[in-house]
């Protein structure tokens, strides 16, 4: 089996498309939730906070944080914003 190793991304600009591509990220592995709360949290915005904009309890964020955490095979906030900073730029 191959795997895929570079992450391709396409988007229009105007009346031009813009092509990216970038190395595989473990953040790529995350869901869409997973991915939106680990973004939210590494701009610093708190559980309790993420929670109220995403409509669950500030528990769920934690457990979202702990998946995330375990997905990256990461233990501090600062390895999530440099993993999400990664996958941006």
């Amino acid at each position: 089996m191959v795997e895929n190793k570079i992450v391709i991304s396409l988007s229009l600009q105007g009346d031009l498309w813009l092509l990216r591509a970038r190395p595989k990220l473990a953040a790529d592995g995350l869901s869409t939730r997973e991915l939106e709360v680990a973004q939210r949290f590494a701009t610093g915005e708190s559980h309790k906070t993420i929670a109220q904009q995403l409509s669950v309890s500030p528990s769920t964020v934690r457990g979202h944080l702990t998946r995330i955490y375990a997905k990256l095979n990461i233990n501090e906030k600062t390895s999530l914003v440099a993993e999400i900073r990664r996958m941006t730029h």
